[in-house]
């Protein structure tokens, strides 16, 4: 099943749509560096996700926000970014 997002980062601009696809975390994990819709403290955010020495670390392309490193228990995810659509092709794309 996949739903539609509309978010801003990770290249993303606001009002842009993500087409994510809904997993259940007990039985699906993403894999090394897929981009994830995740839950971590009350909050919902658009993610790199990875693991290292045990831990989930969640990464933002904004290097300005340090990684969130966080117990595969302290978090959910619920789903894995496949792909975006655009929505003002008049503005100009990150770093371009």
């Amino acid at each position: 099943m996949y739903y539609f997002c509309i978010c801003r980062g990770i290249g993303i601009y606001p009002g842009d749509w993500l087409i994510v696809e809904l997993i259940n975390p007990l039985y699906q994990k993403p894999k090394e560096q897929e981009i994830v819709i995740v839950s971590v403290d009350d909050e919902t955010l658009v993610k790199r996700y990875s693991r290292e020495k045990g831990e989930v670390v969640l990464v933002s392309e904004n290097e300005n926000h340090e990684p969130i490193r966080r117990s595969e228990g302290a978090i959910y995810i619920s789903g894995i970014v496949k792909s975006a659509i655009r929505r003002n092709l008049s503005k100009r794309l990150p770093n371009g």
